[in-house]
């Protein structure tokens, strides 16, 4: 059923990376869509990248999600995890301080994904004003740290200090070595 949809994703991977051709995003974009539409799990991911990128293509993070979703519901792991990527940030966006405080954890750790403490930081910021007790405390330990954000150990204290307040033992002991 799928025919050329193989050839044609690894065309689209050829002008997407610039192997043996001159790079190319919007081929890669024309043949990892020619391959999508004839279902092959591995373009419709593909073509998730380059639309919740915005590489190659506007980005469109709902068109993102459809295509991940059609290649999760073939099994393919990548697209399931992007997929929880971007139903996260959904909720996150939507003031789902639980979501903020995992899509925190996420980059902070590298969780699945490219570490990066400056979205860790935004994202643990969002769920401590809101009281999320680990959001706090991590946001202490960046601050007492320097990690995605300049060293303060006042502001350090500070985020401990709200954590410990509602009993998060990590941040009563920082607190106890700060002083």
């Amino acid at each position: 059923q799928q025919g050329f949809a193989p050839a044609q994703n690894s065309l689209g991977f050829m002008f997407d990376k610039g192997e043996g051709v001159l790079q190319d995003k919007q081929k890669a974009f024309y043949w990892y869509e020619k391959a999508a539409t004839q279902g092959l799990a591995k373009a419709q991911n593909n073509l998730g990248n380059m639309y919740y990128s915005g590489d190659g293509v506007s980005q469109n993070k709902q068109k993102a999600f459809y295509w991940y979703e059609k290649a999760a519901k073939q099994g393919l792991a990548k697209a399931q995890l992007y997929l929880k990527i971007i139903t996260l940030e959904r909720e996150a966006i939507g003031g789902n301080v639980t979501a903020q405080y995992n899509l925190g954890l996420m980059y902070y750790e590298g969780q699945e994904i490219e570490q990066d403490y400056e979205k860790a930081f935004f994202w643990f910021e969002k769920a401590a004003v809101h009281k999320n007790i680990y959001a706090q405390f991590y946001l202490g330990w960046m601050y007492d740290n320097g990690k995605g954000v300049s060293a303060d150990k006042q502001k350090a204290f500070y985020w401990y200090k709200k954590a410990a307040a509602q009993g998060n033992e990590r941040a009563k002991k920082r607190l106890s070595d700060l002083r």
